[in-house]
């Protein structure tokens, strides 16, 4: 179990590294008009692909996609792995963990996008695609 711990605390470090990689501009100051654009935006799909490719030999596949004004972060495992309580609650309390990091991440994204209320959500899925956990975090001002 330590082993998934590692592993979120690696993929939000990852996160951090590719939020930090967008730069200002554009209208009303912010470079993209939506959390949609973001996501295409070639910074974003190459950070993506590099987070995705590191994970990929530790048996996680890393998706990233928009829900509105929601920037969603997709964990799956390449193996099924047997989750208990106890596992899934190491797993809820290495994001819990992280939530300065979120939050800080969540004004990086408002400076940049422009959407009122960003949100994160974090997904973590076994292989079968049944959800093991997820967190939606919301910008604290």
């Amino acid at each position: 179990m330590k082993s998934i711990k590692l592993r979120v605390l690696a993929i939000f470090a990852a996160v951090v590294m590719a939020l930090s990689l967008a730069s200002c501009g554009g209208s009303n100051g912010k470079a993209f008009a939506s959390v949609q654009e973001y996501i295409e935006s070639p910074e974003m799909v190459d950070a993506i692909e590099e987070i995705s490719s590191s994970f990929e030999a530790q048996g996680l596949a890393v998706d990233a996609y928009a829900e509105g004004d929601c920037l969603v972060y997709e964990y799956q495992y390449t193996q099924q792995l047997e989750m208990g309580e106890d596992s899934v609650q190491m797993l809820a309390d290495s994001v819990d963990d992280m939530a300065d990091t979120v939050q800080e991440n969540l004004k990086e994204i408002k400076s940049i996008v422009d959407v009122e209320n960003p949100t994160l959500k974090y997904v973590y899925l076994n292989a079968d695609g049944a959800e093991i956990y997820s967190r939606t975090f919301t910008l604290e001002e």
